[in-house]
């Protein structure tokens, strides 16, 4: 049955990741063979690079740019909570990943060693048939509460050299602590089980902290992404009904542009986007524009629900994603996190 359950769900990630890993401009010049070390304590993994390719760290994770095809290897840390290991498979693809439909295709999945550890894969192509048809990968392995994931993102077309460097890069990929889980993470875990047992808020900022974020469990952090400020997710124990968050600054000053802008390029790369419902909302005293979106039907549906509000000289986005079956619990849960930010400078 769950055999049957994970050939359903494939969507609802694919607009969180899409999002998270979308690349930046560069300028650079040919990668040289020459290796660089990259070593991240607040994400807890080493690996080796060609110089000439570029990293940049986000909260909880970081980013290395292949220059000339915008290829890229995303290390991200997540925490999971012990009390929901057993309810999921891990693998983020196979898991927090499968409630995505879409124009793309399972490759192969399985187990493999990478740095003396077995981790989970799984592979898929996306955008089939379009200039843009990707190939994205991604190995994943929980530790205790410090769940670490490694996520390949390339054009198809791109040389076969430089498939090899990415994967050999990937492969070079080292855990800097093996036996208990990483020091954010332990410390984070006592954070989220006071906020648990006392009943008490976690909070977060963003921005030079002009963006202040308070929440509850079962939301938890699930750290930024080089194209977003946050990224929250709510665990219920059934990837079926959990729901993803994402934090966005955007360019456009318009917030209703700024919405379309997004999901015409998710839509691009995942499946057509339908309108549900649109009008204004308020939190805290900020305006949003407000979307209710569709991709898929029958099993296959999942809704995405986008709040745009006008900051500085652009827009913030705040993105919820989540399967039909979320439906009925999404309302309350994306109300009490929408409740929770506060927009400290306009």
């Amino acid at each position: 049955m769950k055999d049957e359950r994970n050939k359903l769900m494939k969507r609802i990630l694919t607009v969180i990741v899409v999002l998270l890993i979308l690349p930046a401009s560069t300028s650079f010049g040919l990668a040289e063979k020459n290796l660089r070390m990259f070593a991240s304590d607040s994400v807890g993994v080493k690996l080796e690079y060609p110089d000439g390719w570029k990293v940049e760290e986000f909260k909880w994770g970081f980013v290395v740019t292949e220059p000339q095809n915008l290829s890229t290897i995303t290390v991200k840390s997540q925490f999971f909570p012990k009390e929901y290991e057993t309810a999921y498979d891990i693998n983020l693809n196979e898991e927090f990943m499968k409630v995505y439909s879409g124009k793309f295709e399972e490759l192969e999945s399985g187990e493999c060693e990478i740095g003396g550890l077995k981790w989970d894969y799984s592979s898929v192509k996306g955008a089939k048939g379009s200039p843009l048809e990707y190939l994205q990968k991604t190995y994943s392995i929980l530790i205790n509460n410090s769940l670490y994931s490694v996520e390949f993102y390339y054009n198809s077309n791109i040389p076969e050299d430089v498939k090899a460097q990415l994967q050999k890069t990937g492969e070079s990929v080292k855990l800097m602590y093996k036996e208990s889980e990483l020091p954010i993470m332990r410390k984070y875990m006592k954070e989220y089980n006071d906020a648990v047992s006392k009943g008490t808020k976690l909070k977060y900022s963003a921005l030079d902290n002009d963006i202040a974020i308070e929440y509850s469990p079962p939301w938890s952090f699930a750290g930024a992404g080089a194209g977003s400020e946050a990224g929250f997710h709510y665990f219920t124990g059934d990837p079926y009904k959990d729901i993803d968050m994402i934090l966005i600054k955007h360019e456009s000053a318009d917030p209703r542009e700024a919405i379309i802008a997004l999901k015409t390029w998710v839509g691009l790369l995942t499946d057509t986007f339908n309108l549900e419902e649109e009008n204004m909302v308020t939190y805290n005293n900020n305006k949003y524009h407000f979307q209710k979106l569709v991709q898929g039907k029958d099993e296959h549906t999942v809704h995405t629900w986008i709040s745009a509000v006008k900051y500085k000289e652009g827009s913030i986005v705040v993105v919820f994603a989540f399967h039909h079956m979320a439906l009925e619990i999404a309302p309350k849960a994306v109300e009490d996190l929408m409740k929770g930010i506060t927009l400290k400078s306009r």
